[in-house]
């Protein structure tokens, strides 16, 4: 699995690049938007569900708060698709990615590199 925002089908399918800028972002870090934040990943944006460990699915069905990692795999009718690590990990992780980057991810669903991402990132996003 390459080490970069990857979580996608589109080695498979490949999409043309966007040409999206990258938004202007602050960082929060108090502790009311920290548990918003916190919030979102295991509640209504369901990363948690794909960015998780396979031996935590129990877990996560049951609400508990777990690490966040990638490596999953899904054999779908349309391809593979490899969900990535997207912790602050600089190896393989999100680490090396800039504020901006993660942020066009987020709000747009695409990767820095350009791409799209797939269909299933995007209805959870």
């Amino acid at each position: 699995m390459p080490n970069h925002f990857n979580c996608s089908i589109y080695t498979v399918f490949p999409s043309p690049k966007q040409k999206i800028a990258y938004p202007d972002v602050t960082l929060l870090s108090d502790s009311l938007s920290l548990a918003r934040g916190e919030y979102l990943i295991f509640g209504p944006a369901h990363c948690v569900g794909c960015h998780s460990k396979k031996e935590d699915e129990a877990a996560v069905k049951n609400g508990e708060i777990v690490a966040l990692a990638g490596g999953k795999f899904f054999d779908t009718p349309m391809g593979n698709i490899y969900i990535p690590n997207i912790t602050p990990d600089f190896e393989t992780g999100i680490g090396n990615l800039s504020n901006g980057e993660i942020a066009r991810a987020m709000r747009y669903a695409v990767y820095h590199t350009g791409r799209v991402m797939d269909q299933e990132c995007l209805l959870r996003i």
